[in-house]
């Protein structure tokens, strides 16, 4: 039979899949009857329609790690540091949600789901919003500039451009989803 997460061919008697580890939800027999014409993994359905096909799926390893290490830890670590270490504000409130956007999107690229660039996208522009909010704040608004505050700004830009540009030409990306950004 074939397991229906993943389409490899397993056992008859097995109840977890060898391939993918989990307990096949619904499997198709191996041998051919009237009913079924081929014995292929592709007479396989697929059942799977959020993550990407088998055939296409590759392994999420360096700097694609790296960018959803990043999203799921890292950057909501610094925005709860950054809201504890400030006055309540509209801005915390705004980078409480960035950051929820951001474990959502790096938890779909983990699991390379198929929807993951569209959310990708949404972050990407949320994220460019923020900092030219964050930019037109400091040029228009605020009358003493802090240098921290200035550098801290830039370097979210630098940040967003540099993920922005891996996702657009990155031969990982490329062969992990099939395409790029």
């Amino acid at each position: 039979m074939f397991c229906a997460r993943c389409g490899r061919e397993i056992d008859d008697d097995s109840e977890i899949c060898p391939q993918c580890g989990r307990k096949p939800t619904l499997s198709l027999p191996l041998s051919s009857s009237a009913t079924t014409q081929q014995s292929s993994p592709s007479a396989v359905p697929n059942l799977m329609p959020r993550a990407i096909p088998p055939a296409n799926r590759k392994e999420i390893g360096g700097w694609l790690m790296f960018f959803c290490i990043l999203l799921i830890v890292v950057d909501p670590l610094f925005v709860m540091f950054i809201t504890w270490s400030a006055d309540a504000g509209p801005d915390n409130a705004s980078y409480i949600v960035w950051a929820g956007l951001g474990i959502t999107v790096g938890i779909m690229i983990w699991n390379l789901y198929r929807h993951s660039f569209v959310w990708l996208w949404i972050y990407f522009g949320v994220t460019a919003l923020l900092v030219a909010v964050r930019i037109a704040d400091l040029a228009f608004v605020e009358s003493t500039h802090n240098f921290h505050e200035i550098t801290l700004i830039f370097r979210s830009a630098i940040y967003f451009i540099a993920w922005f540009l891996y996702f657009k030409r990155s031969d990982r990306v490329k062969k992990t989803f099939g395409r790029n950004l």
